[in-house]
């Protein structure tokens, strides 16, 4: 097949950071190493190689959606200047955050066009036709997008007014995969201790105040927060957290490097940890840090919440703590820190080599990639969701 890829327009391609363009570039690879031809819409700086071929769009932008209309603008340059290039393709696959460039071709009457709604997110576009062909990485996120309920409902933080839009009639399951050659156990053989480690964005629904509680329960054991607060929004709340993390004498915070060189480090770090602890508090709909932990031969510690349960073995590759609105009193708040202790403690012991088996079999982007190439034919073969 030939197939369109279309990255988002906030960041390159594969990204020196976080987010779904990672999942996008390792779908490309996945693809091209299957024998497909694949065309990636991207900003400046983002890959290309063996039947992988970049064509530039705008970017970095504001990854907000509400910014004016500049990031759905952006996204939709694969549209109008390379709309030829597009419909040569057996078919598009919109990795964006708006999805702008599936809503034109759709509204235009070329159908063979797929989105991938990533995350929970925003029901954007509004137009009905250009909401078919909706792929959803967790049976959570489908149920939200179906329900029209957005991530940030039911936590004590306030959503800011997003709008999570009208329900989708369908959405397809394609759950995110990662490259497992590239994340794996003992991958760089770096020499250090990591008993605990949360990798991530600094932002108080990742529950970065209960990792930091977690360590000041267990001074025994080494903890390390690991991020690159690439946007004004993450450094301004970093500062607090450095701030707390600074008075206990067995956290460390590393800053991971900017450029191709931040994944290396991630991917070391993860892979000498003996626990990967993801305590977010909101409906992370398929967090990539758990599944690249679990490539990398990991155990991770999480609530049971959001998509995490679909992504791991509670018991063999996890250990899943009940959640509860451990925000609502002191006593609530200091069992959930007892339960996060008592996972990690029973995380450790997990047998690593079963942890990698199940990422290389169910978490990988090879997976992923044979999803997608079964919903690409199904649009080949015109058969609508």
């Amino acid at each position: 097949m030939r197939i369109a890829l279309i990255s988002g327009a906030q960041v390159a391609c594969p990204p020196f950071g976080y987010g779904s363009e990672a999942r996008t570039w390792d779908l490309a690879l996945a693809l091209a190493a299957v024998g497909h031809e694949v065309l990636l819409f991207a900003p400046a700086g983002s890959g290309h190689g063996h039947r992988i071929s970049h064509f530039q769009i705008p970017g970095p932008m504001d990854c907000s959606p509400f910014n004016g209309g500049q990031l759905r603008a952006a996204e939709a340059v694969p549209y109008w200047r390379f709309g030829h290039e597009l419909r040569a393709c057996d078919v598009v696959h919109d990795f964006s955050i708006t999805f702008r460039t599936h809503e034109l071709l759709m509204s235009h009457g070329w159908r063979r066009s797929l989105f991938t709604l990533n995350g929970i997110g925003w029901g954007e576009p509004a137009l009905p036709i250009a909401r078919k062909h909706a792929v959803v990485v967790s049976r959570l996120a489908q149920a939200a997008a179906l329900g029209g309920w957005h991530a940030w409902m039911d936590t004590p933080y306030d959503n800011g007014g997003l709008d999570a839009g009208p329900p989708f009639s369908a959405a397809k399951v394609v759950r995110y995969g990662c490259d497992v050659n590239f994340y794996a156990p003992n991958s760089n053989k770096v020499d250090e201790r990591i008993d605990v480690l949360y990798v991530g964005r600094p932002h108080q629904a990742k529950g970065i105040a209960l990792f930091l509680s977690a360590a000041e329960m267990r001074p025994d054991l080494n903890f390390v927060l690991a991020w690159r607060a690439a946007l004004q929004d993450h450094r301004d709340k970093e500062r607090a957290f450095l701030e707390q993390a600074a008075k206990l004498k067995n956290v460390r915070f590393e800053e991971l490097p900017t450029g191709p060189t931040h994944h290396m480090r991630k991917r070391d770090l993860m892979a000498v940890a003996s626990v990967f602890l993801h305590p977010a508090i909101y409906l992370d709909a398929c967090p990539s840090c758990v599944i690249e932990a679990q490539a990398c031969g990991t155990p991770v510690v999480a609530f049971d919440r959001g998509g995490t349960p679909e992504i791991v073995v509670d018991g063999e590759t996890a250990v899943l703590v009940r959640y509860r609105k451990y925000w609502a009193d002191t006593a609530t708040y200091n069992a959930t820190i007892v339960d996060l202790v008592d996972a990690i403690d029973r995380a450790r012991v997990l047998d690593r080599s079963r942890v990698r088996e199940y990422a290389v079999q169910d978490l990988s982007s090879k997976r992923m990639a044979a999803d997608y190439l079964a919903l690409y034919q199904d649009l080949i073969d015109d058969k609508d969701w």
